[in-house]
């Protein structure tokens, strides 16, 4: 994928129904301060926000692009994704 107009890489997050844990919204208070709300996404690996638009690390799984803190996270995600998609999985946190 190539970054598009303005250096944006275009990625469109879309949340899976049944997972909360991949958030996708605007930063609290951000909108109430006159400034532009940032899209923030959950690491699916270890929990962290991670800003959408300033995103280096991605990956896309079944139609649905996942956004990552790091290249550990990343390489994690990318070794097993369903490990990291169960309901049952819990995020362990960095």
């Amino acid at each position: 994928m190539r970054p598009g107009p303005g250096g944006s890489w275009g990625a469109r997050y879309v949340a899976p129904p049944g997972t909360p844990r991949m958030l996708l919204g605007a930063r609290a208070g951000l909108a109430d301060q006159g400034g532009d709300p940032m899209a923030i996404a959950i690491d699916p690996v270890c929990g962290m926000e991670v800003e959408m638009e300033s995103a280096i690390l991605t990956s896309e799984y079944e139609g649905t692009v996942y956004y990552f803190c790091g290249k550990g996270c990343k390489l994690d995600f990318d070794e097993d994704p369903e490990k990291y998609l169960d309901p049952e999985y819990v995020p362990q946190g960095m």
